[in-house]
C-alpha cells in the first residue's frame, strides 16, 4: 500500500470586489487558497482499471500525474485526420479494423471521416484506442475528465464498452470523473475519491451484476426518420423498394436506432413472404452495449407475429456476423467472399499493407477478402 499526497496552492488576487467580498464573512484572503490531497493505493497486484472520482478542483488531474508522470495524459487523437490512418505504421489494415470494432467504433463512415467531426463519444472511444495502440504493453493510459462533456446515459455505455476493450487488450488504464454513477458500468479495480479521500478496492465486485439497468424500447417507425440515420450507414442512403417494415430503437424516449425489413423481389402468390432485414444502424454513441443483437431480435420477433413471411439478414461486419452466431434464434446459411474497391494511388509502399495488395489480381482491389454472412431467422 503506497501513500500519494498532493498540495495545492493558490494565491488570491486582492481588489475591491475580492475584499469587499471576503470581509462580508470575515475570511482572510491574505493566506493562500490551499488544497490538500493524501490517500494510499494498493496497484502491486494485477489491475486493468483505476478511477478517480470527485468534484472539479478536488484534485484527480494533479493526483494522476503525481502518481503516473506529467505526460501521463497524452492525446494521440488529431481532430483533422480520420481515426484509421492515425495507428503506428506497423499497423496492419485488420489490426486497425480490430482496435476500433473492440472499441466501440464499428461504423465505417466514423474510421474514414476527420475526427473532428466524429461525436464526443466517438472521440473518446478513438483516443482511448489510439493511445493504446501507440504505448507499450506495461505503460500506463491516463484518461482525464473522460464522461464531462457526455450526457449520463452515453457516458455509462461508453464506460461499458471501454472497459471490456481494456480488458480484452489486458492493458492498465486510469479515469478521472466527476461523476460518481459510472462505478458500476467502468467496474474498476480500485477507486479513489479526491472528496472524501478514501481508497476502495474492488477487485472482489467485478464479477457481481449491475443493479443500475439501462431501458430500451423497440416499436413500429416510420421510414422518415431513416433519414436521422443515413449518414451512420456504409451503403446507400436511401432505403430499398417494395414492402418495408421499419422499426425504432428508443432510449429514454429518444431514438438511437433504426432497421427495416424489404422485400427484395415482387411476392408471388401463393408463396411465402421473404422479408430481408438491411439498413441496420445504431447511433455509434450507443455501440458497445449488445443492443444490436437484442434490436434485431425484437424486430424480428414483432414482425413475425405480425405477418406470415420468411425473415433473413446479411451483414458484412465481423463483430455482428459473431454476436448472430451465437444467438440461438438465427442460423448461418451462407457466406460470400466478394471484393471491394480502392484506389491504389492511396497506397504508399512503406504502408504494411502494400506487398499484399500488390499480390492481389484485381489491381483496383483492397478488401479482397471481405465476407458476407447471410442468416436466417428462427421462430
Amino acid at each position: 500500500m503506497k501513500i500519494y499526497e498532493v498540495k495545492l496552492s493558490s494565491k488570491i488576487e486582492e481588489d475591491f470586489y475580492t475584499l469587499s467580498a471576503a470581509n462580508s464573512v470575515d475570511l482572510n484572503i491574505k493566506e493562500p487558497y490551499t488544497h490538500n490531497l493524501k490517500v494510499q493505493c494498493d496497484l502491486d497486484k494485477p489491475w486493468n482499471i483505476l478511477l478517480i472520482q470527485g468534484a472539479s478542483g478536488s484534485g484527480k488531474s494533479t493526483l494522476m500525474k503525481k502518481m503516473f508522470g506529467e505526460d501521463c495524459c497524452k492525446n494521440y487523437l488529431d481532430l483533422d485526420r480520420p481515426v484509421i490512418s492515425q495507428f503506428p505504421s506497423k499497423f496492419t489494415y485488420q489490426d486497425r479494423v480490430d482496435y476500433l470494432t473492440a472499441s466501440g467504433i464499428s461504423s465505417i463512415p466514423s474510421w474514414v471521416i476527420p475526427a473532428k467531426v466524429l461525436s464526443n463519444g466517438q472521440q473518446i472511444r478513438a483516443s482511448i484506442a489510439l493511445h493504446l495502440a501507440h504505448t507499450s504493453e506495461n505503460e500506463v493510459v491516463c484518461i482525464d475528465e473522460f464522461s464531462s462533456v457526455l450526457d449520463r446515459p452515453i457516458s455509462k455505455i461508453l464506460s461499458h464498452s471501454v472497459q471490456k476493450f481494456i480488458r480484452s487488450k489486458n492493458r492498465k488504464v486510469v479515469f478521472s470523473a466527476c461523476h460518481r454513477d459510472l462505478v458500476e458500468f467502468l467496474n474498476p479495480d480500485h477507486v479513489i475519491d479526491c472528496d472524501t479521500q478514501e481508497y476502495i478496492d474492488r477487485r472482489e465486485f467485478l464479477r457481481q451484476p449491475r443493479t443500475e439497468k439501462l431501458n430500451f424500447e423497440v416499436r413500429r417507425v416510420d421510414k422518415r426518420t431513416w433519414g436521422s440515420f443515413a449518414k451512420f450507414h456504409y451503403l446507400a442512403s436511401t432505403l430499398p423498394g417494395g414492402l418495408g417494415f421499419y422499426y425504432g430503437l428508443f432510449s429514454e424516449g429518444t431514438q438511437i436506432g433504426f432497421c427495416s425489413f424489404s422485400n427484395y423481389v415482387p411476392h408471388r402468390k401463393h408463396s411465402k413472404l421473404i422479408l430481408h432485414g438491411s439498413r441496420f444502424t445504431i447511433r455509434p454513441d450507443y455501440v458497445g452495449m449488445g443492443l444490436s443483437t437484442y434490436f434485431l431480435n425484437a424486430c424480428a420477433e414483432h414482425l413475425h407475429d405480425s405477418i406470415v413471411c420468411d425473415i433473413r439478414a446479411t451483414y458484412s461486419s465481423q463483430p455482428m456476423a459473431r454476436a448472430m452466431m451465437k444467438n440461438s434464434k438465427w442460423r448461418l446459411i451462407s457466406t460470400e467472399i466478394v471484393q471491394g474497391k480502392a484506389d491504389s494511388t492511396v497506397m504508399r509502399k512503406n504502408d504494411v499493407d502494400y506487398k499484399t495488395f500488390s499480390r492481389l489480381k484485381k489491381p483496383n482491389s483492397f478488401r479482397g477478402n471481405c465476407r458476407l454472412y447471410k442468416f436466417h431467422w428462427i421462430p
